[in-house]
């Protein structure tokens, strides 16, 4: 019996020299990249052909490319044996603009901020008005001071409403500067007050069933700050 303990050892060699030897990355492919390069990601991943298989490990590698590439917002690492990798990452998305004592910063819908950028740059962006960032940094989120937490939360809710139901080319100049009565221009006619952002996406529901019921040449105030409300003045 004492052989036993020499096959068991032997046994794990064999694996282990197979697992090195047939289970090498040959193949490693990036898809929904944009705004950066697959070169880029390759790096950041720290992956390599002719690595371990075993050895990847898709949480580790997806919060790396997360750490060094800040408009990386989603990362899914699939390996598919034996020999090939998949990195499928989802990037930010530019949606608005703010105004820092530096410069123009763009952000995604989650107040990420993405890149600092100049006027040109901001063409087809919101235009958010009272929420100057502090110390803005590429990748953070938009810091407001403590007395700013409520003004962000309502930022990113709305947001994320106007992204979900893919109104980012028709809201401009979105005024955050008073949380109760938060005021944007909705189809460049509309001067739309949104009370508070809470039921955001209900609210930017509604405002689209009522402004279809007006011509393109009509315009107005629209107030939709009593939930389930809409009271319009046609100008």
């Amino acid at each position: 019996m004492a052989y036993i303990p020499v096959m068991i050892a032997l046994i794990a060699a064999a694996v282990l020299l197979g697992v090195g030897i047939f289970f090498k990355v040959s193949v490693i492919m990036v898809t929904g990249n944009d705004m950066y390069s697959e070169t880029e990601i390759l790096q950041a991943a720290g992956i390599k052909e002719g690595g371990n298989m075993f050895l990847i490990s898709s949480a580790s590698t997806g919060a790396r490319i997360r750490r060094e590439l800040e408009c990386v917002d989603r990362v899914d690492v699939d390996k598919k044996y034996p020999d090939t990798v998949v990195i499928s990452v989802t990037e930010s998305i530019p949606m608005a603009f703010v105004r820092s004592a530096g410069g123009l910063w763009v952000i995604d819908k989650n107040a990420k901020l993405l890149k600092k950028t100049d006027d040109a740059g901001t063409a087809g962006l919101i235009a958010v008005i009272g929420a100057e960032p502090i110390n803005p940094e590429k990748g953070a989120s938009i810091a407001l001071g403590q007395s700013g937490s409520v003004k962000l939360e309502y930022l990113k809710k709305f947001l994320n409403a106007v992204s979900s139901r893919g109104m980012e080319q028709l809201v401009s100049n979105l005024d955050m500067t008073n949380i109760s009565d938060v005021v944007f221009v909705y189809q460049g006619r509309f001067t739309v007050h949104l009370g508070t952002a809470d039921n955001a996406a209900d609210k930017l529901a509604l405002l689209e069933r009522v402004a279809a019921n007006y011509a393109e040449n009509i315009g107005g105030k629209i107030d939709l700050s009593t939930d389930g409300e809409a009271h319009v003045i046609p100008e």
